[in-house]
């Protein structure tokens, strides 16, 4: 299998289905525009080992169903917290994409 690269596209994906981080596996290739699309819409690019764990293909979103559930967590979380932590969505996601 060859490197991961996460393009603008792949973080425009992820702004799509809710999420507000996502764990880059190391050795990643991460584009520019995707940097700076990233910024520019307070998407955190969490570069990270841990991020080693199930990566996921770049271009190929989870199922409608996980986007979904993602919110419903995340709104549960909140709900309980009375805030979001710090890595809430990238939390979510790591868990989604073990399923």
């Amino acid at each position: 299998m060859g490197r991961v690269v996460i393009t603008k596209e792949t973080v425009q994906g992820f702004v799509a289905q809710g999420l507000g981080s996502h764990q880059v596996p190391a050795g990643a290739i991460v584009t520019d525009s995707a940097k700076e699309f990233a910024r520019d819409k307070g998407f955190s690019l969490v570069f990270s080992d841990a991020a080693l764990a199930a990566p996921r293909p770049v271009g190929v979103a989870p199922a409608a169903s996980n986007s979904d559930l993602a919110r419903r967590v995340r709104s549960a979380v909140i709900a309980q917290l009375g805030h979001a932590p710090e890595g809430l969505d990238a939390v979510i996601a790591k868990v989604l994409a073990s399923l």
